[in-house]
């Protein structure tokens, strides 16, 4: 029988009220978005790996065609659809490709790895040396292989292939501080959370600027993505503004 899909549901700028963004989206010093908790709830989460694999043979959202106009304030990008302007957030359109990328690498491709020139060592914590076993069996589900020493300090003489070196020992020390925050770790939550956070840290930041040729690039990676509507956080990648509206605003 045929499936039938859904139409995409974007967040139009009649949607956005100034005043609801302000009680769930908060900058911090860096530009990066913090999710209010008491509004958490509001976002999209991240699809279960069974949700994953269904939207891979049956897509309940896509994105068209877009032909890419400018960047804007060094934040946006501005786009033209044949459903009106479209406005995307550039960290939040490259987390959800980096964060893909990540999650085909991890799960669905051969491992190879890459020895460190020097071994990376990170600072020991009392509370995780004596969850030694737990500690190593989560770096495994990351392909990253951790050792303790004898003076408590924690080793990684590895990297696999599809992580940058440079990325290794933040996102490393960021695991750890996960694992210290909670006493039992459900699997496919780690692996979410920690690709997401590896997905942030490598994306393209507010106020970095960007070539056209960059930006088609994103928009064309976007396009590709399974879930091209939302980053793995939950938030928005984009907004349409539709020509209804367009035509209304200027009293036509």
């Amino acid at each position: 029988p045929k499936v039938q899909t859904e139409e995409p549901s974007f967040k139009t700028i009649s949607d956005v009220k100034i005043k609801q963004e302000n009680n769930y989206l908060n900058k911090s010093k860096n530009d990066e978005y913090q999710i209010d908790e008491s509004q958490k709830n509001n976002y999209k989460t991240e699809p279960s790996q069974k949700e994953i694999a269904d939207n891979i043979e049956h897509p309940s959202h896509s994105l068209e065609a877009l032909t890419v106009l400018s960047q804007m304030s060094g934040k946006y990008i501005l786009c033209e659809g044949s459903k009106g302007l479209y406005i995307v957030d550039q960290h939040a359109a490259m987390e959800r490709v980096r964060y893909e990328y990540f999650q085909d690498k991890l799960l669905n491709q051969k491992h190879t790895y890459q020895p460190l020139l020097f071994p990376l060592t990170l600072e020991g914590r009392a509370s995780l040396v004596l969850r030694e076993s737990e500690v190593k069996k989560a770096f495994e589900t990351l392909h990253i292989q951790i050792d303790i020493l004898d003076d408590d300090t924690f080793v990684i003489r590895e990297r696999p292939q599809w992580m940058k070196e440079d990325e290794l020992a933040e996102f490393s020390n960021e695991i750890l501080d996960y694992l210290e925050e909670h006493k039992t770790v459900r699997e496919e939550d780690f692996r979410n959370q920690s690709l997401a956070t590896l997905a942030c840290h490598s994306s393209v930041r507010f106020n970095e600027y960007m070539s056209k040729m960059e930006m088609e690039k994103l928009i064309a990676d976007l396009r590709a993505c399974r879930q091209p509507l939302h980053c793995p956080h939950g938030r928005p990648t984009l907004m349409l503004v539709d020509h209804d509206q367009l035509w209304k605003a200027f009293l036509r």
